[in-house]
């Protein structure tokens, strides 16, 4: 039967989650009756920098139950120096992460939780203002589900079936560990963007267009994006736009999030939008992004 040792902290390892890492582990070289002191009990380690890395404690500070904190920290800086330690948190990461999703599929996941904060009106626009809450009944949920589905099927982070892809897990596994708006998350998720669903492409193809129209149609943003629209429409890419439709421009999301992402240059302001030539794209972000992996 599997010990637990250390102080039985919430903070602890489970046996399934220590049947999982204890591979990973790098054990010191030690013999019985050998020169050097006997090795410590790795999961107590584990447990004590768990309890490090969840509650920021100093090392000074580490309960006693862990062992000398002088001790723990050697671990720490060993595993760290191999690179175990990082692949530790991410094997813990991964395994949550497939427990909160176990049997789920993506109308499930959605349901559960962007539902909740669009309905409790805690959902954020791409330019991080709060958008109005949504009715539970509301029928814009159906579409904005879809257009969410739609959209990570495009990246290549969900399945035909609904059901995350590895791309999807790594992407949920950096949000998770680094926090959503952190540069490793956004970096990855631009990359995505940018390769998997193929923005690098419309980006091109925007950057060609601004050579060509005229002036008159880049004092405003609504005359911009019109004349894109109108290109669109004369290459048979896309219907003639009905006045009534949901969108103004067809065009309308996606610089959105580009500047999110930071993939556009923004002026004083921080608007995105330049008065006499359009969109700005960020060059050396894009190449940075694309040539990272």
């Amino acid at each position: 039967m599997m010990s637990t040792p250390g102080g039985q902290y919430a903070t602890d390892v489970t046996d399934a989650q220590w049947q999982r890492i204890e591979p990973l582990l790098l054990a010191p070289r030690w013999q019985p009756n050998g020169p050097g002191r006997p090795p410590r009990d790795r999961r107590l380690i584990v447990n004590g920098l768990l309890y490090l890395t969840k509650t920021g404690c100093p090392w000074a500070l580490l309960p006693a139950c862990f062992g000398p904190w002088k001790t723990v920290y050697d671990y720490f800086r060993r595993w760290s120096r191999h690179g175990v330690w990082a692949q530790v948190l991410e094997r813990l990461t991964q395994q949550e992460l497939s427990d909160e999703m176990d049997g789920q599929d993506f109308s499930t996941i959605f349901q559960n939780f962007w539902t909740k904060f669009a309905v409790k009106g805690k959902a954020l626009t791409w330019e991080g203002k709060a958008r109005k809450a949504k009715k539970p009944n509301s029928r814009s949920l159906g579409s904005e589900r879809l257009n969410a589905k739609l959209a990570m099927r495009h990246s290549g982070l969900l399945s035909a079936d609904g059901r995350l892809t590895a791309s999807g897990h790594e992407l949920l596994r950096v949000g998770k560990i680094y926090a959503p708006d952190s540069n490793a998350f956004m970096e990855l998720l631009a990359y995505r963007i940018l390769m998997d669903s193929r923005h690098l492409n419309l980006i091109f193809w925007i950057e060609e267009q601004n050579r060509s129209i005229e002036v008159s149609n880049k004092n405003k943003s609504n005359q911009y994006f019109a004349a894109l629209d109108k290109v669109l429409v004369e290459s048979g890419v896309i219907a003639i736009r009905k006045h009534h439709a949901a969108k103004m421009h067809f065009i309308r999301d996606e610089p959105k999030l580009w500047n999110k992402l930071g993939l556009l240059v923004r002026d004083g302001s921080r608007k995105y939008f330049h008065k006499g030539h359009g969109l700005l794209f960020d060059w050396r972000k894009i190449v940075s992004v694309t040539s990272s992996r």
